[in-house]
């Protein structure tokens, strides 16, 4: 199961009913079997642009960057252990943006992107065309559930 700690450096208007419905969506259509804690991170433009030019090299502010701390080969925590699954940076500044332009609410785009990052975090990606189908199939499958 996964549980999200939301920790915000920026002022928004959203509470945690958004990230509530993005957890369980992604629980019951991942049908995760073990214990994940996820840090949510809201950061604002100028922290988020430093992030991506210090761990993707590109000199701007993007929407969504996750860090994970899951290694497939990492030893088997005992029962009842939750894994540190890793941080999702999540910008409401850009995702504000980008709602408006996909004409969506601002709490959608912030579940769009939660559910991006922690795909991430589970090993998904989507640089080749199959690992995009694969991912995005399951984003949209995610997002879906939650309406």
């Amino acid at each position: 199961m996964i549980k999200s700690e939301l920790n915000s450096k920026v002022k928004t208007r959203l509470g945690r009913a958004w990230l509530t419905r993005a957890e369980r969506a992604a629980n019951q259509v991942l049908r995760i079997k073990k214990s994940y804690n996820i840090s949510v991170v809201l950061v604002g433009p100028t922290a988020m642009a430093k992030l991506n030019r210090r761990y993707r090299g590109k000199n701007k502010s993007t929407d969504v960057l996750s860090f994970s701390n899951i290694n497939k080969d990492r030893f088997i925590l005992p029962k009842g252990e939750r894994i540190e699954a890793g941080d999702i940076f999540i910008c409401p500044a850009v995702a504000k943006k980008q709602a408006k332009q996909e004409g969506h609410s601002f709490s959608r785009e912030m579940q769009r992107l939660y559910v991006h990052g922690l795909l991430h975090l589970l090993g998904y990606r989507h640089g080749r065309a199959a690992d995009r189908k694969k991912m995005l199939g399951l984003q949209a499958n995610i997002l879906k559930k939650m309406k």
